[in-house]
């Protein structure tokens, strides 16, 4: 079973060397989201994941 993802943005962008240090996503994943198919969607969060792991 799918689960749709909404996006992870938290509505206070701020960007510091390509990365959105609020949702954990690079430019590029920003960008793409609303084109991403589920299995990329599923990647990205997975990554986003790592990196809150990594920046606390």
């Amino acid at each position: 079973m799918k689960t749709e993802f909404g996006s992870p943005c938290i509505g206070v962008c701020e960007l510091r060397i390509n990365l959105c240090v609020s949702c954990h996503r690079t430019v590029e994943e920003i960008t793409n989201w609303t084109t991403m198919s589920h299995e990329e969607k599923t990647k990205t969060i997975q990554k986003i994941k790592i990196r809150k792991l990594a920046s606390t």
